[in-house]
């Protein structure tokens, strides 16, 4: 939710992120997927839930190689 302290840890990463560019193409698949969830969970959502499978879907899509 815009304005919490979630979502502006959650957008200071998301723009690293971008910075940074996609993954190597070397990193695994489940590596990039375990780096989403946990990434999503330390941003308060809670597994299960639709907020956070949206999340892990966003944030496997920037960590995937281009």
């Amino acid at each position: 939710m815009p304005g919490t302290e979630a979502y502006r840890i959650c957008a200071e990463r998301e723009a690293a992120a971008r910075r940074r560019g996609r993954m190597a193409a070397n990193y695994t698949q489940a590596m990039i997927a375990a780096d989403a969830q946990e990434a999503c969970l330390s941003y308060g959502l809670v597994r299960g839930t639709d907020r956070y499978d949206r999340c892990v879907r966003r944030e496997i899509d920037y960590r995937r190689p281009g």
